[in-house]
C-alpha cells in the first residue's frame, strides 16, 4: 500500500472539512432569532450538507478498508494505526458539527433526515459501533509503542486526541437523539390511537351544530379563494388537549370548475364542479373537503385574508394542493415536511420563501415537549396588527355562536380579535 499516499489524502481530508464546516458556521441561519425557518434556509443548508457528507462518505471507506485487529497473529500495524487516527479525526469532526448547529440542531436533524439517507443521525450513530468505540478508545501510550513498527509516512498520526472540552456535552446530546430517534416511533403509534379516539369523542347535548344556511350565504358573499378559516366545535374531547379557544385551522379554495381550470393536479380531477372546497389537514391525512359538510359540523368561524399579491397566493395554493395525501402529524413536529397538523399546512405554505419575499411572520410556540403554531395564535397576530398600517392578516368575517340560546350570528370583527381570550372549555362559554 502507498502510505505516503493515503496520508497526503488523509490530511486533505481534514482540511476540506474544516474549509466545509467554516462555510457552515457562516452561514446566515446560525445568525437568525427565529425559530421558523424558509425554503432559503433549508436549500443553504443541503448544499453545504452535500460537501460535508463527503468528507465523511471518503473517511469511513478509509476506515472500513483499513481492516485490523490488535489481537490478530499477523498484525498489520499500519492498518491499525490508520484505522485508530481515522476513527478519532471521525469522532472530532462529529463534534465539530455538533458544536455548530447548536440550537438549531433539531431542525438541521429533521432537514437532513428527510432529505439525505446518510444524514447527521446516521453520521452520529456511526461513533457508537463497538468496534469504533474500540479504535476510539486506544490508548495512547500502547500506539507510542508503534512508531518503529510503522510506516515512516504515517509516524504523525500516533498522537491524534479526542477534542474532550465539547466531548461530554455532544455525547449527551446525541446519545438524547440517539433515543428519541426509537421512541418516537413508539410514541408515535400511542398518539395516533390516542388521538383518533379524542377526534371521534363527542360530549354534545343536542345533536344540532349552530352554524346555519343563513350563515352560509353571507360567507359566499364576502370570501375569495384560498382565504384561511378558523374554526371550532364545542363539546369534543379535541378541546381537552388542544389550547386556547381556536382548535382548527383550513383554507377555503373556491369551486371545483375554478381549481381544475387553474391548477394542474390530478388530485383535482374527482372534484364537482358546482361544489365549494376546502383543503385541511384532519386526525388521517391532508385532504380536499366539501366546504358545506365541513361547515355544518361546526359552532364557530373566522375568515381572514392574507394580503399578500396574486403571484404569492399562487403559490401558496400550489404549496398546499402538493401535501394532499400526506400523514397527520402526531408528533406535532413543525420542521417536518413530510406530515402536517391542521396549521402548520396551511401556515407552511404561506411563509416566506427567503427573507426578501412577502409572507407570514410567525413564531413557534412551544406546547408540552413539541413547537408548533396553535391557530389560535393567528388571532393574536390578527389582534396585535389591528392598527399596523402593513397588516399580513386582516380579518373578514366572524360567524359567532351563543351555546345557552343554540344560536350562531355574525359578530364584529372587533369581537373577533378578542376571540382569543375566550376559554378553551365549552361548558364555560356564553
Amino acid at each position: 500500500m502507498k502510505y505516503k499516499k493515503l496520508s497526503i489524502d488523509i490530511q486533505r481530508l481534514e482540511k476540506d472539512f474544516d474549509v466545509f464546516i467554516n462555510d457552515f458556521r457562516n452561514d446566515k441561519i446560525f445568525y437568525k432569532n427565529s425559530n421558523v425557518y424558509l425554503k432559503e434556509d433549508k436549500k443553504s443548508i443541503y448544499i453545504k450538507w452535500n460537501k460535508i457528507r463527503w468528507v465523511f462518505k471518503k473517511l469511513r471507506n478509509i476506515i472500513i478498508n483499513s481492516n485490523s485487529s490488535i489481537f490478530c497473529f499477523n498484525i498489520d500495524y499500519n492498518k491499525f494505526i490508520i484505522k485508530c487516527y481515522s476513527t478519532v479525526i471521525y469522532y472530532n469532526m462529529v463534534l465539530k458539527l455538533q458544536e455548530t448547529f447548536r440550537e438549531h440542531e433539531d431542525f438541521i436533524r429533521q432537514s437532513l433526515d428527510e432529505k439525505y439517507s446518510e444524514n447527521y443521525s446516521t453520521i452520529a450513530r456511526y461513533i457508537y459501533n463497538p468496534w469504533f468505540l474500540y479504535y476510539l478508545n486506544y490508548p495512547n501510550r500502547f500506539l507510542n509503542l508503534l512508531k518503529n513498527k510503522i510506516d515512516k509516512d504515517l509516524v504523525w498520526m500516533i498522537n491524534k486526541e479526542i477534542d474532550y472540552n465539547i466531548k461530554l456535552d455532544f455525547d449527551y446530546k446525541n446519545i438524547y437523539y440517539y433515543i428519541k430517534y426509537r421512541l418516537d416511533k413508539l410514541v408515535y403509534i400511542f398518539v395516533k390511537v390516542f388521538w383518533t379516539i379524542l377526534s371521534n369523542t363527542r360530549f354534545k347535548f343536542s345533536e344540532k351544530w349552530l352554524i346555519t344556511k343563513e350563515n352560509t350565504k353571507e360567507f359566499y358573499k364576502v370570501c375569495k379563494p384560498w382565504d384561511i378559516l378558523l374554526t371550532r366545535q364545542t363539546y369534543v374531547a379535541t378541546n381537552i388537549w388542544i389550547p386556547w379557544f381556536w382548535k382548527h385551522m383550513s383554507m377555503y379554495i373556491w369551486t371545483g370548475e375554478y381549481l381544475i381550470k387553474n391548477f394542474n393536479n390530478l388530485e383535482l380531477n374527482n372534484l364537482k364542479k358546482e361544489y365549494h372546497y376546502i383543503i385541511e389537514s384532519t386526525w388521517n391525512w391532508v385532504k380536499i373537503s366539501k366546504f358545506e359538510d365541513f361547515l355544518y359540523k361546526v359552532d364557530y368561524l373566522w375568515v381572514f385574508r392574507t394580503t399578500f399579491s396574486d403571484i404569492k397566493v399562487k403559490n401558496s395554493i400550489n404549496e398546499s394542493l402538493n401535501m394532499i395525501n400526506r400523514e397527520y402529524d402526531y408528533l406535532f413536529n413543525y420542521y417536518s415536511d413530510q406530515s402536517f397538523v391542521c396549521s402548520e399546512l396551511i401556515t407552511k405554505s404561506y411563509l416566506k420563501d427567503s427573507e426578501n419575499d412577502e409572507g407570514l411572520t410567525i413564531e413557534l410556540q412551544k406546547i408540552g415537549f413539541w413547537l408548533t403554531y396553535p391557530p389560535n395564535e393567528f388571532v393574536k397576530k390578527a389582534y396585535v396588527e389591528k392598527d399596523l398600517e402593513k397588516k399580513e392578516i386582516i380579518p373578514i368575517i366572524f360567524l359567532d355562536s351563543n351555546q345557552k340560546k343554540r344560536i350562531s350570528f355574525i359578530n364584529s370583527n372587533q369581537e373577533l380579535l378578542l376571540s382569543f381570550k375566550r376559554n378553551r372549555f365549552s361548558f364555560f362559554l356564553k
